[in-house]
């Protein structure tokens, strides 16, 4: 989603309220993404931060639900 892409700085509950929207659990979502759910609960809690690849792969599922919600 482009509107993320412009993000300061990495945001768990946004990521998380855009995947509501499209109506999919987190669960599903982090599975798309190929990201741990304890990976993810670390990023909530600010423990870590992502690195660039793993954001890549936030922002490429993000796309992915983003287009399949136009064809519909």
């Amino acid at each position: 989603m482009k509107r993320l892409r412009r993000m300061n700085a990495f945001n768990p509950s946004t990521v998380e309220r855009a995947v509501r929207e499209h109506g999919i659990s987190m669960n599903a979502f982090l599975e798309m993404a190929d990201i741990n759910k304890s990976t993810w609960n670390r990023w909530q809690h600010k423990a870590n931060e992502p690195n660039m690849s793993t954001l890549r792969r936030v922002y490429a599922a993000l796309d992915k639900l983003e287009k399949k919600k136009r064809r519909t």
